[in-house]
């Protein structure tokens, strides 16, 4: 996922085509990590081909909301697993 996240973060630079600030490039990061999870959790359904076609399609406010959505589903996962294994215990 990291090779991916540099792919997105990389093209946002290059979309910007201006120096960044420190804060900029940590939301870019941000960014360029939350696109290439949504790339690697929708690739299966044959979606997108790139984390530039995330970043292209979606706009920074679905790209957040995505990648929360899939976050919370996979704590929600974890945290039914550690119940599941405390009744059995």
């Amino acid at each position: 996922m990291e090779e991916q996240a540099r792919k997105g973060y990389d093209y946002l630079c290059f979309r910007v085509r201006q120096g960044l600030s420190a804060q900029e490039k940590e939301s870019f990061w941000a960014i360029a990590n939350n696109a290439a999870l949504i790339f690697f959790l929708e690739r299966s359904e044959l979606k997108f081909c790139s984390v530039e076609e995330v970043l292209e399609k979606y706009s920074l406010e679905e790209i957040a909301e995505r990648a929360d959505r899939y976050q919370q589903r996979e704590c929600g996962d974890k945290i039914g697993e550690k119940d599941e294994d405390q009744r059995k215990n």
